[in-house]
């Protein structure tokens, strides 16, 4: 078995605020998942600062939300055309 180095450090102020904002984009897509699942089946979403960004490809949909929000990492998803359901 091969051993695994890891760094244990506290985050920094940068990396807490990244991970608060992701956190929000989260929520923010979790409310409106049902909307979002009608609405733009088989499209990619992105979303960033709260706000939905579609597009047919994940590079294109990445590009429109780092054009309007450049320091922000969008949240990527893809829309399947049918919703699995999986039980563990």
């Amino acid at each position: 078995m091969a051993l695994k180095l890891t760094e244990s450090r506290p985050a920094t102020e940068d990396e807490k605020t990244r991970s608060q904002e992701f956190a929000i984009d989260e929520q923010w897509l979790s409310e409106h998942s049902k909307d979002i699942w009608e609405k733009y089946k088989g499209k990619y979403i992105a979303v960033a600062k709260q706000t939905l960004f579609v597009d047919d490809t994940w590079e294109n949909v990445i590009t429109k939300a780092k054009e309007k929000y450049p320091h922000r990492e969008p949240l990527v998803r893809h829309i399947p055309f049918k919703r699995k359901i999986l039980v563990v």
